[in-house]
Order: structure tokens, then sequence, then C-alpha cells
């Protein structure tokens, strides 16, 4: 396949003043990052639905309602549209790596071909040996070379 490595890296809620210092180390390794955008919806799952469809929250309907709240906001119209699957049927390997329990295939975010889910406590990740041992195969099994567990 000769088509181009894609990556997108989400930070729902990160402050400017340290998301510098990641876009710094974005910008040497090649990555294109962008300054001004704005956010489809106030809060996680309708801004991760708008991204992985290119629709806003009106028209993929993955918001909280007057009878549907944050638990049974899911994503599950037009899955055959996602990203992620458009990706895969161009031949893409899809991975999700998420530590956001509203970013996973239990909210409708389905379709990858590898999910991780992590753990974490603010800013504190907490990985069990099983999960190190898996970001450990993980990265020999595609030859990812990263100082990151």
């Amino acid at each position: 396949m000769n088509n181009p490595d894609i990556i997108l890296i989400v930070l729902d809620a990160l402050r400017k003043d340290y998301s510098i210092l990641l876009k710094n180390m974005l910008d040497k390794l090649g990555f294109i990052s962008y300054e001004n955008v704005i956010s489809p919806a106030s809060w996680t799952t309708p801004s991760h639905a708008s991204m992985f469809l290119g629709m806003y929250p009106l028209y993929h309907g993955v918001h909280e309602t007057k009878t549907k709240k944050l638990k049974n906001v899911r994503l599950s119209k037009r899955r055959d549209i996602l990203i992620q699957s458009i990706l895969s049927n161009m031949g893409y390997q899809t991975f999700l790596f998420t530590a956001n329990p509203l970013i996973t295939p239990r909210f409708g975010f389905v379709g990858f071909d590898y999910v991780y889910e992590g753990i974490s406590l603010g800013r504190y990740p907490i990985r069990s040996k099983d999960e190190i041992e898996f970001l450990k195969e993980f990265k020999r099994k595609f030859n990812i070379k990263s100082h990151f567990t």
C-alpha cells in the first residue's frame, strides 16, 4: 500500500500551556497540528463522533436530550461511514488507543482492527504488568520504535 500513515491524536480537555510541549515534540517528528479549531460540541462523546464521522451532532445524533443522558449517548448510526471503517476498506490497519471510557466500543466506537483501553487517573497512568507486556508485544509486532510504554 502506498498510502501515507495517518495518526489522529486527540487530547480531550488539554490545557494550552501543556499542549505547547507536546506540539514541539510532534513538530520535530513531522506531524501536522492545527491551532485554530472549534469543537462541534462541549463534551467528549459528540465531539469525537463528529471527528470520526465528519458530521455535526445534529446530523449524527450523538448528543444528550431531555430523555437521553450521558450513559445512553452512543454512536450507533452509520457505522459504515466512520473514518476507521473507510480506512480499513482502503487497506489500512486501524488502532484505537484510549484511556477515556466514553471513547470505547461500548459507546459505539467500533470498526477498529485493534483496540486498547488503558486506565488513567488524572495525569498518573495506571498500567498493570499485563498491560505493559501487551504494549511491549504490540510495539514489537508492529516494529514501533518508541520509548513510550
